[in-house]
Formats: C-alpha cells, structure tokens, sequence
C-alpha cells in the first residue's frame, strides 16, 4: 500500500507519464511519414526508437510482477544501440502497433509501482539484484530517463536541436514541479538530489 510515500509514487508516475506523452508525440508528428522514415542504428528512426523504449520498460514491468508474485525478478542484457539486427528488429514493428504499447506498457509501469510495498521502493538492500539501487529509481531511470534520453538523441540526429532543447526544458520542468513538496517529503528529498 502506498502509505507515506504518495508523494514519491506520485511523482515517480507523473515522470513515466511525461516520457510516455513525449514518445506519443513524436509518433503522431511522424506517423504521415513513418513508413518511409530513414534510419538505421546510427541514426534510429521514430518508431524503432519508441519500440526499444516499451522493451525497456516491459522488462521493468515483468520485474515489478515478479517482485508482487514473490520472485526473483530475471536479468536483462545490455541493448547495443548499434547493432544493425537489434534496430532491424525494432524496425519491423507496425507504428500502430508501437503507439499502443507504449500506451499499455506506460499504464502498465505505473500500476505496478503503485501495488509495491513502501520496502520495495525505498530499502536499498531488500532486493540484491538490484546490487544496492533504490527501486524507485531504477523505475525513474528505465521509464523516464532512459526514453527521454533518446528522444533527444532522436531530435538531434534528425537536425531538430531546438526540439531536443524544448524537451529538456518540459523534462526539468515537469521534475520541479513533480518535486514541489520535496522541502516537507523526506522521499522527495531523494527525488530532488538525483533529478
């Protein structure tokens, strides 16, 4: 049960909502052109790039599930970016197909942190697969940072780098105004440092 870190879950699902929006948007702006969108692992094109981004977030997803069932959660590799196979794989995905994923696996992400136990997300040594990580922030990261990441990565290989500025600018702003009761939330005071 959430209990007293609302604030913490509260922010940590505006987060995941945000870069969930974000990857929504660019599909939209590219869905006209998306078919014959040019890219490749040097340069990923927008719907390749958005199913890398639901992978990543399925695998977080599947480890929270685990954690409720009582599991071990499993290990994932490593993506490289770069491998022409991995992106030709993220490639073949139908854009519609993509943008209801990231749909689902968004909604999904943040249902599943709301059911864990204030233990699961704030004591570093309870889960030693997490190798001493914070739960919450492993969410943080593989939900927000990892997917906005690359879609300014995305923006500045496609000459849009006022795009990828625009979007750093709504990150951080988000983040501050997520984090506004860090001052009164000792939670949030975590949150704060690592944003």
């Amino acid at each position: 049960m959430p209990g007293e870190t609302v604030a913490l879950r509260s922010t940590v699902a505006g987060l995941l909502s945000l870069a969930a929006a974000e990857e929504l948007i660019l599909l939209a702006a590219t869905a006209y052109r998306a078919a014959s969108e040019e890219g490749g692992p040097d340069r990923w094109a927008a719907v390749p790039l958005v199913a890398h981004n639901n992978h990543f977030k399925r695998q977080q997803a599947e480890r929270l599930a685990a954690l409720a069932a009582g599991q071990v959660p499993a290990t994932y590799g490593d993506t490289d970016h770069s491998s022409a196979e991995v992106y030709r794989q993220y490639a073949a995905q139908p854009a519609a197909a993509v943008m209801t994923e990231c749909r689902q696996v968004s909604a999904e992400l943040i249902d599943r942190m709301w059911a864990l136990t204030e233990e699961d997300l704030l004591e570093e040594a309870r889960h030693p697969w997490l190798n001493g990580r914070l739960l919450w922030l492993q969410i943080i990261v593989r939900g927000f940072w990892h997917a906005t990441g690359h879609l300014g990565d995305y923006y500045l290989a496609h000459d849009q780098p006022e795009r990828a500025i625009a979007l750093q600018a709504n990150v951080l702003g988000t983040a501050r105004y997520l984090r506004a009761n860090a001052d009164r939330d000792p939670d949030l005071a975590e949150v704060r440092a690592e944003l």
